[in-house]
């Protein structure tokens, strides 16, 4: 998976809402997976875009579809878009913030 300049953004512009430096975040590429984690924190936050292509049913036409896969906190969550993903990542960087 590659992570997209938009994307990137937005992970650090939620982590600067929360006083993190650009310097605070680790991003690494595992397995195709994104794995972030902070400076202080005991855990990690890690998501995968999922891309496929299905016939649907109506019309036999092929569809492409995407959703996001989500690891942190012990919880795997799917969700369908870019804004779930950032609206999880800001849940686990206040849980973190409160806690380290």
């Amino acid at each position: 998976m590659k992570l997209l300049k938009d994307q990137y953004q937005d992970i650090v512009g939620l982590a600067n809402s929360f006083q993190l430096s650009e310097g605070d975040i680790s991003l690494v590429k595992r397995r195709g997976r994104i794995n972030i984690s902070v400076t202080g924190f005991s855990s990690s936050f890690e998501f995968f875009r999922r891309k496929s292509v299905s016939l649907s049913a109506n019309d036999r036409q092929w569809e492409k579809l995407e959703h996001y896969e989500l690891n942190y906190d012990g919880q795997k969550i799917i969700v369908a878009n870019w804004k779930d993903v950032t609206h999880h990542f800001g849940q686990w960087l206040r849980s973190n913030s409160t806690t380290s």
